[in-house]
């Protein structure tokens, strides 16, 4: 056989299983076109019928059969910072950063009311959102750190209103910035860390003026960092932890001048410093824990000279491990706190500031056994804390210091096994904190001290279950005797609530992000035998979802009621013109828009996803 009749020869094979493979092709578009005529006259999940000559492809909830309307979970602001502010007209406002997706991240204001809560200024115009990092109020002022897009992270300040809120200083142009951190207010100075490219992360302070914006001093000499840290005040002076290159990190302090700012003691010699942790004021002194090498964590206190730093006990003696006190808490002129002595466990503490002072207040769970005190919070002249003994589990405590006056105030819920109350937060003349009630997530409840005036306020979330790790109720703060806090109700997601201590006045400020959660994922599975793919969105309510062609992609349009919230699939297919071009290529590229509009309201989430339909 010649070598011209061999190459026809493999040349009409080939052709015979080209031609094949185009007849395999054309009958599964066929079966994909028939599919979607019997989607369309089905009109599934109880929607209305479409007309099928629109050809719509249909979405398969994994819900099942279509239902009424129900509650909706949006996505909430997600409020944070709360500050109370000052205000000269007002009285006492609540200032915070909330999230919506028009503005992104940025500084808001609320009286409590609906009318009363807005938006102080788009520092940052646009989605992006400014940034804003721990406001604080140093008197009237709140200063905070904020990045608007031209200045890079910079101080700015407010007085609760748009033209009041504007940047402090530039202190390095162009869109780096200082970013400043770790905020402390001393009277009306603000003490804060940040960079300026020359000096390293260093001590700086603020007035709110650009004047008197300033570095107070290069600790760390030269680029290197000193990394001020853990700063706490007394006597109006700060006090924190820096590394000045030579000593490690130590307790230094400053008044805000150069001459003011010195290290205080040389705690742990060495270059390796002994770091103290976040300290407490008390009066003119500033009590701490710190190893210094010798007694291990205990507890100590300065007035701001080295003689005048020593320690005030030793409370575990045996060895260099300590008794690691924490949660330091002034009560009028007495310092509570918690701590493990090795002999009756984790339980509650007082001191005075001497050793003779420095003595146990209960031994709360009997024995080695350790209670755990924890949350302690100030309320007038009477400490609160949660605490477990022998018969209960976590429950609410109060103590005057004395053991015959440190007592349980209330078993919020029976048995042994549980969490107990959390965020414990002073308000006026009344404590107010959550608490589980029986399946329930935490709650909000209200205690003046007594069993009887310790009372849950309200169920704010009656549809979540309890869970240990869950908590609805975050950022509890005290605007002029007002609650305010950040909750998530389980339909609004989490937005500005207030109260005054009642049901009636326990109530949404504002739903400031109303768009209902909606997510459409990146990527689909393809199915190379239909030529189709199925993509998954996630919906926060029930509503209807439509899927619309983008720039005349050769796709169709879809649409479909989604029964409640959850996850479903959509199925996209090819249009006619669509089918052609798999059949010539083997593969479709289209971009096609997911809008999602909640039965409370009109389309409130839009996303559009560029995707790639394909054969074999």
């Amino acid at each position: 056989m010649s070598r011209r009749v061999c190459g026809a020869r493999k040349k009409a094979r080939r052709d015979q299983v080209s031609r094949a493979k185009v007849l395999r092709r054309r009958r599964r578009l066929r079966a994909v076109t028939a599919v979607s005529a019997v989607a369309v006259s089905g009109a599934g999940l109880g929607a209305a019928a479409p007309d099928a000559s629109a050809a719509e492809t249909e979405l398969a909830s994994v819900a099942g059969p279509a239902a009424p309307c129900g509650r909706h979970h949006t996505r909430g602001s997600r409020p944070a910072f709360l500050t109370a502010l000052d205000d000269v007209s007002a009285g006492a406002v609540l200032i915070f950063t909330a999230t919506d997706d028009a503005h992104g991240l940025e500084l808001w204001r609320s009286d409590g009311t609906k009318a009363g809560t807005a938006l102080v200024s788009d520092i940052r115009e646009g989605p992006r959102g400014s940034r804003v990092g721990s406001p604080i109020a140093v008197g009237s002022t709140l200063l905070f750190a904020a990045h608007d897009g031209v200045h890079g992270s910079e101080l700015w300040r407010s007085d609760g209103t748009e033209v009041g809120t504007t940047l402090v200083a530039d202190s390095i142009p162009g869109v780096r910035g200082i970013n400043p951190g770790r905020l402390t207010a001393v009277g009306d100075t603000l003490f804060f860390r940040a960079e300026d490219r020359v000096h390293g992360r260093e001590l700086w302070r603020s007035d709110g003026t650009a004047a008197g914006t300033v570095l107070v001093e290069d600790i760390n000499p030269g680029r290197a960092d000193s990394f001020p840290s853990y700063a706490a005040s007394a006597g109006g002076t700060v006090y924190f932890t820096a590394d000045d290159g030579v000593h490690g990190g130590e307790l230094w302090r400053s008044d805000g001048s150069e001459a003011g700012t010195f290290m205080v003691k040389d705690l742990r010699a060495g270059p390796e410093g002994s770091y103290p942790d976040t300290g407490t004021g008390l009066g003119d002194r500033l009590f701490f824990v710190v190893d210094d090498d010798v007694h291990g964590d205990e507890l100590w206190r300065t007035d701001g000279t080295e003689a005048g730093t020593v320690l005030v006990k030793d409370i575990v003696p045996q060895g260099a491990r300590g008794g690691a006190p924490y949660d330091l808490t002034a009560v009028d002129q007495t310092l509570f706190f918690t701590v493990d002595d090795r002999v009756h466990g984790e339980e509650l503490w007082r001191t005075g500031g001497t050793r003779r002072s420095t003595v146990l207040v209960e031994d709360i769970r009997r024995g080695r056994g350790s209670s755990y005190p924890h949350d302690l919070t100030a309320v007038r002249d009477t400490l609160f804390f949660t605490a477990r003994d022998r018969t209960h589990g976590f429950e609410l405590w109060r103590s005057d210091g004395t053991r015959r006056g440190t007592v349980m105030v209330e078993e919020t819920v029976a048995g042994a096994r549980h969490r107990g109350p959390r965020e414990l937060t002073a308000v006026g003349e009344d404590l107010f904190f959550q608490a589980p009630v029986g399946e329930y997530g935490g709650e909000l409840w209200r205690s003046d001290g007594s069993t009887s005036g310790t009372v849950r306020i309200k169920n704010i979330d009656p549809h979540e279950e309890y869970s240990h790790s869950r908590s609805n109720l975050y950022a509890m703060t005290d605007v002029g005797g007002t609650l305010f806090m950040s909750v998530d109700d389980g339909v609004h997601g989490r937005e500005p609530w207030r109260s005054d201590g009642t049901r009636a006045g326990t109530v949404l400020a504002e739903d400031i992000n109303k768009t209902v959660m909606f997510r459409v994922a990146r990527r689909g599975v393809r199915d190379l035998d239909a030529g189709t793919m199925a993509i998954e969105v996630t919906a926060g309510a029930a509503g209807r979802l439509v899927v619309t062609p983008v720039d005349g992609a050769e796709v169709r349009r879809s649409s479909q009621q989604l029964a409640t919230a959850g996850t479903a699939t959509i199925i996209l297919r090819p249009t006619e013109a669509g089918l052609r071009v798999l059949r010539r290529e083997g593969r479709l590229r289209v971009r096609a828009q997911f809008t999602y509009a909640p039965c409370s309201g009109p389309p409130t989430s839009s996303e559009t996803r560029g995707l790639t339909l394909a054969l074999p």
